[in-house]
């Protein structure tokens, strides 16, 4: 059976689109910086990785009684039990966090560091 060169050609086209696609989905994007006053935290990663991610979340920044980020959408400034308060933009496979330096301690710096270095394998 001898096939059309145009039916080749679309299947190639659709073949490559198609893994152009699922290759879109593994895009992983962590940026850290911090200013004189913030300490910011962006990561854009596979939905597949929210649950690890939530996990790391929880390790290094819920406290006694604090909810769980867990299964957690979230768009808000937080107050933690603690005192700390941060921006927070959290949803599967985007994570947005704005610490103010100013308005909370240095223990709670320090947790939001930590935790910006142990996203990385949650999120690749």
């Amino acid at each position: 059976m001898k096939q059309h060169p145009m039916a080749i050609v679309c299947n190639l086209f659709m073949v490559c689109c198609s893994l152009s696609c699922s290759q879109l989905n593994n895009n992983v994007n962590l940026m850290v910086s911090e200013s004189d006053r913030y300490y910011t935290i962006e990561a854009h990663y596979n939905k597949d990785n929210t649950r690890a991610v939530e996990k790391c979340m929880d390790n290094h920044l819920r406290k006694n009684g604090d909810a769980s980020f867990i299964n957690t959408s979230i768009d808000a400034n937080l107050t933690l039990n603690n005192g700390t308060t941060f921006y927070i933009k959290n949803y599967p496979g985007q994570l947005e966090i704005k610490f103010d330096k100013t308005e909370n301690s240095t223990a709670s710096l320090n947790d939001i560091k930590s935790f910006a270095k142990d996203i990385k394998p949650s999120i690749q």
